[in-house]
């Protein structure tokens, strides 16, 4: 899936990350969501979900505000696109898909949950495709069926 933009071979622009920092932080997301899910499998589960869903997204602040400060983006330029955007991942990432991970913990095994996140970047790259018209290389389309037969895999 990331074949493509890491071996690019393309300088980003001024300002931008190397590819190599956007996979290796990439990776620690997921790493930090699975053991996060853990810790909420195990001690969180008798909370009221509202409640952790605003604790899980407090935490998310305050990550974001500390990158916002070390990186100095201070800037906010209130135009529609930013404001969609904004509404999108407050209201069906944070929201929905949130609720929706803390409820499968819930009720069911952990491991089974969080192996669902190994399908985000696919499902982004085939999000990317059919709305913002991007291509995929073979090499994407194999690291789906990669990441969906470790998905089958890990929830049997």
């Amino acid at each position: 899936m990331l074949a493509p933009k890491v071996a690019g071979g393309v300088a980003p622009p001024p300002g931008a990350a190397p590819a190599w920092f956007v996979v290796a932080v990439s990776i620690l997301s997921v790493g930090s969501i699975t053991a996060g899910s853990l810790y909420q499998k195990g001690k969180l589960a008798q909370n009221d979900l509202r409640t952790a869903v605003a604790v899980q997204n407090l935490g998310a602040a305050i990550v974001a505000a500390v990158f916002v400060v070390l990186l100095h983006e201070t800037r906010w330029i209130g135009a529609p696109a930013l404001w969609i955007s904004l509404v999108w991942g407050v209201v069906f990432l944070s929201g929905g898909a949130v609720t929706m991970l803390m409820w499968m913990l819930r009720r069911g095994n952990a491991a089974r949950a969080t192996s669902l996140l190994f399908l985000a970047p696919p499902l982004a790259a085939l999000q990317g495709y059919l709305l913002f018209g991007e291509t995929l290389a073979a090499v994407q389309l194999a690291g789906f069926g990669l990441a969906l037969a470790g998905v089958v895999l890990a929830r049997r």
